[in-house]
């Protein structure tokens, strides 16, 4: 494993913007003074759908948009990010919830705690299982230790009970629908949400549709930020291929052994890979996991057979 990084990295770069109502960023007000007391903040009162608060990204090294739950977050925001005089800024979409402001200000005043750890969580298709070899050795490059939870040997309720646990950052690879996954005997976006004790620091859904809703159903990515199952999350608005969604998780894996700490470390540098991505929640949340989190994963953690068991001698 390399050197444990900077848990404030790329995270404490310029400052953050907060864009809201003024009902919506006094609600916020636990999250915003959060932030202040760890980077310079500044606000604007403005809806995301209007264009007033894109003129005052000049310095900003992020951006969290606090919108209506009911607002989805394709039409809030184009991206992972928004483009301001020749650079990135990452942008996140809150949901104006307490639920979520008090998660996203936990996982900040929890920062300096040091890296959580990883839960990979996977499909049980072939095609998915053979790509999580190389994605959990690329993770394992970093400072947190990494959890195999595949879907064929870990049941949906041991699995629930361990992310509830709030790991620092959980990746999901695999099939996946706008109410959840195909993993885990098709788990339900709601059901991460209600199992929920502690937030997870990032949720990254490498799947189709993981922020795509339907009519009023919420998207994955949504439902777990909006609960506080998770600070932020990252997931797709449409259908992504599979060499896409290997190709991507191998990229990302490379950022987080790189020394990422926080969602906006990881998609900056593959802004035009995640055109089909967004973020719900705090872009800058660290990857922090809450106390008792590594036991938990560990106590359930099932990797291959094969790489457990040891030689027998017959003689």
């Amino acid at each position: 494993m390399s050197s444990s990084p900077d848990p404030d990295r790329a995270c404490r770069a310029g400052n953050i913007l907060f864009v809201g109502t003024a009902g919506a960023l006094e609600r916020a007000g636990a999250l915003i003074a959060a932030h202040a007391a760890r980077r310079p903040v500044r606000t604007c009162t403005a809806r995301p759908e209007e264009e007033a608060w894109r003129r005052e990204l000049r310095d900003a090294g992020a951006v969290i948009l606090v919108a209506d739950p009911a607002t989805w977050v394709g039409d809030a925001i184009e991206g992972v990010c928004v483009e301001t005089d020749g650079r990135h800024v990452v942008a996140g979409v809150m949901p104006d919830d307490p639920r979520a402001f008090a998660a996203a200000a936990a996982l900040q005043r929890r920062a300096g705690a040091g890296l959580g750890p990883v839960a990979l969580l996977s499909g049980h298709e072939d095609h998915v299982r053979a790509r999580v070899g190389p994605l959990a050795e690329a993770l394992r490059g970093g400072s947190s230790e990494v959890y195999d939870l595949p879907s064929a040997r870990v049941d949906r309720t041991a699995m629930l009970s361990a992310l509830g646990a709030g790991p620092g950052l959980a990746i999901y690879t695999g099939e996946g629908t706008p109410r959840g996954w195909t993993g885990y005997r098709h788990v339900q976006s709601w059901e991460l949400a209600q199992a929920s004790s502690a937030p997870m620091g990032a949720l990254v859904s490498l799947s189709c549709s993981g922020s795509a809703g339907i009519g009023s159903i919420r998207a994955l990515a949504e439902t777990v930020v909006e609960s506080g199952a998770a600070a932020s999350a990252l997931g797709a608005v449409g259908a992504v291929a599979r060499a896409d969604d290997e190709a991507l998780g191998m990229l990302l894996a490379r950022r987080f052994a790189d020394g990422a700490t926080c969602l906006a470390d990881l998609v900056v540098p593959v802004v035009a890979q995640l055109a089909l991505f967004r973020i719900s929640g705090d872009p800058l949340a660290p990857f922090v996991g809450a106390p008792g989190s590594d036991d938990a994963l560990r106590g359930v953690e099932a990797p291959a057979v094969a790489a457990e068991l040891a030689p027998v001698d017959w003689s």
